[in-house]
Parts: C-alpha cells; structure tokens; sequence
C-alpha cells in the first residue's frame, strides 16, 4: 500500500512537471504552424544605417515538443525555444560578439498563470514573427500582445499592442511569388501617452498562406523619427522547390 501511494504521488509530481505547461495554457489561441525540422531561411534587412543578411535555422527537440530556432547575423546569434503545441517562447540567448568582449544575455520564462484567450506572449522583436506564425488566419481576430518584459507603460491600460489580420497579397522575390497573409501590429494609447501617438511605429509582417506559415516580409516604419524604419525580406528558403 505504501509503495502504491509512493507511486501515484510521483506520476502526480511528474504530470505536473511535463504537462503543467500545457494545461495552464490549454486555451492559448496560437496553433502549431508544423515548421519541419531543419528549416532554413535567408533574409535581408535594411534599415537606416546599414544592410545585412540573417541565417535562420529551426529543429525540433528530441522530445519533439519543442522548436529550437538558431538566428546568425555576423556579431550576433540568437537561440530562441518555443513550445510548439502553444507557440509560446520559453528560453532566448543571445551572444553579441563585440571588438574586444562578448555580451551575453538569457531569458528563460516560467508560466503560472493562464494568459487570456485573446492575448498572446511574447518576449521581443526576434521572437515575435515566429510566435506570430501561430496566428490563426483560418479564422482571424485580432489578438492583443503582452510583452514579458513589461515596463510600467506597457503594463498600463493606457497602452496596448494587438495584431490583426488585414489581408492577403502576392509577394515576388526573384520572380517568384508568394501568396501570404498580413498581419499588422496595432497600438493604442490612451491618457496622457497621446501626447507621444506620432512616435508609435507602424508595423505589417507578411507569412506564406502555404503551411509552415514562414515569414516573407517585415516592414517597420515610423517611430522615434523615422530613425527605426527597418525593411526585413526572404531571400532563401528551404522549402522552395527549385
């Protein structure tokens, strides 16, 4: 009898372990978009002060829960995990390799609360065309962005973020196209943060309609004086059939 109840107290203990993170976030409305292992894509990015390439690679856990999404630029590698049944970022590193040091920086969340079934989670800039990937385009509504390294601003009712489906439009890189999905990242402000609404960015993200929803094109625009305008384009994809 002892043994039995020594049993069932760790198969407890160990569904609160394994699936805890799941249950609490069982209603989460992002969905997996079924990114195949060893993803790879090429972008170029272009803002004011420069131009260069990003290599990205995703791969699946062992476990298979989880992707592990690997961005390389020439002083900077990201590593990011995500659960795939949520979408949800679990873990960001990041190394910036300067001159004379390297700076590195990890984030790793830990959920105990349900996020509301119109919100959705995410960490930063990097992380979020790939949580975004999870939107549900099938049937769109929009869907309000908590950041999970909230100031105080962004943690008031006087500020929110969303994103919103707006459409669709064909994409030509190369002289391929690419039917794809937009999406488009909304603030409100309210009170006296009105007085700064003209510094707000604007912001659309396009995604392949095509499953695993892969991002084509970023567009950032406005902002702190326009001194942020960022252009971000697929050049290379896995995927593509040649």
């Amino acid at each position: 009898m002892k043994r039995s109840c020594i049993a069932l107290l760790f198969f407890i203990l160990l569904y609160r372990v394994v699936f805890g993170f799941e249950s609490i976030n069982s209603q989460y409305p992002l969905k997996d978009p079924k990114i195949p292992d060893g993803e790879r894509a090429v972008y170029t990015v272009e803002n004011k002060n420069s131009t260069f390439k990003v290599e990205e690679f995703v791969k699946i856990s062992r476990d298979k829960r989880y992707y592990i999404v690997k961005s390389i630029t020439q002083k900077t590698i990201k590593v990011l995990k995500l659960s795939r049944k949520t979408m949800l970022p679990l873990q960001l590193d990041i190394t910036t390799d300067k001159k004379e040091y390297k700076i590195r920086s990890k984030r790793q969340i830990e959920y105990k609360e349900k996020a509301k079934k119109d919100t959705i989670r995410i960490i930063g800039n990097f992380d979020t065309k790939y949580v975004l990937r999870g939107f549900p385009f099938e049937n769109p509504t929009p869907l309000i962005i908590e950041f999970l390294t909230e100031s105080e601003a962004q943690n008031s009712s006087s500020f929110q973020v969303s994103a919103h489906f707006v459409g669709k439009e064909d994409v030509i890189i190369g002289g391929r196209v690419i039917p794809s999905y937009i999406l488009e990242i909304r603030y409100r402000v309210s009170g006296f943060l009105v007085l700064f609404k003209s510094m707000l960015p604007r912001t659309k993200i396009w995604y392949s309609i095509e499953k695993p929803h892969y991002m084509v094109k970023y567009e950032n625009k406005g902002g702190r004086g326009g001194s942020e305008e960022t252009r971000i384009l697929l050049t290379d994809y896995s995927g593509w059939k040649k």
